[in-house]
């Protein structure tokens, strides 16, 4: 869920459903379509081009960027209420894939082309057979603050809770869109041993840092994905009374006020 210029932005996701105001209820939407946004004092809902999956943001230009478990960054160039004037145009694709894209010859049932990934902790789960790329990009956040080196501002970070990661792409134009390129060569802005630390979400924080929500879990996976001698043995409920925030800040950054309360409360 996003906030923008009085819009509240939701991300459709992949269960489809429809949703609706209950001071508009003849005004139905359909998720499967696309994401949606709505403001609160009218109830007012659209549809908008694309669909993410595990979270969308903005950048400080406007531009609305969405991710899906593959692909951590995508881009929404060309709003279809423009293309849809001329009715001999075919319209491109909603959502245009940022980073480079590799094949992964390991799967041959689904799409078998992600983005890179440097993972170095140990788990066994079916995300091994995508060796080494995304799985479960989610949360996608366009970096706005003051609190982490300047080579992050405007950088789009993302996590893959599967690989114990969050890795940052810097954004370059490219032509009417943008190319997200790493901005860690062979590793990533965060990532961890441990095999339960499972980043799902991010934000700014008021005292400019970068906030990271750890779901901990033992298990992320869901079990219909996993062999039967694997699920026999595996607890999906371990971690469900844990979880962490960690926050991401450079040393140097000037603090501001109320900063070192806020730590303590994290």
């Amino acid at each position: 869920m996003l906030f923008r210029s009085g819009w509240v932005y939701l991300a459709g996701g992949l269960s489809g459903g429809k949703v609706w105001s209950p001071i508009r209820p003849d005004d139905k939407f359909d998720l499967a379509k696309g994401d949606i946004r709505f403001l609160p004092d009218t109830g007012r809902i659209e549809l908008t081009d694309g669909k993410s999956q595990f979270g969308l943001d903005f950048d400080v230009a406007g531009n609305r960027f969405a991710c899906m478990n593959r692909i951590q960054v995508q881009h929404a160039p060309l709003p279809s209420r423009h293309v849809a004037r001329n009715p001999n145009v075919v319209p491109p694709p909603a959502l245009h894939a940022c980073p480079q894209i590799d094949e992964n010859k390991l799967l041959v049932r689904y799409a078998n082309s992600a983005a890179r990934i440097f993972p170095i902790s140990a788990n066994l789960t079916t995300a091994d057979s995508h060796n080494g790329t995304y799985s479960a990009a989610c949360a996608v956040t366009i970096y706005r603050g003051s609190g982490l080196p300047k080579e992050y501002l405007g950088a789009a970070f993302s996590c893959d809770p599967t690989g114990n990661l969050v890795r940052a792409d810097r954004l370059e134009k490219s032509g009417a869109t943008f190319a997200a390129k790493r901005l860690h060569e062979g590793t990533e802005a965060l990532r961890s041993r441990d095999n339960w630390f499972r980043p799902v979400f991010l934000a700014h924080g008021p005292d400019d840092a970068l906030y990271v929500a750890d779901m901990y879990r033992g298990a992320i996976e869901h079990p219909v994905y996993l062999p039967d001698e694997v699920r026999k043995r595996t607890d999906f409920t371990a971690g469900k009374d844990k979880g962490r925030i960690w926050r991401l800040r450079s040393a140097s950054a000037p603090r501001k006020a109320g900063a070192s309360r806020l730590a303590g409360r994290v």
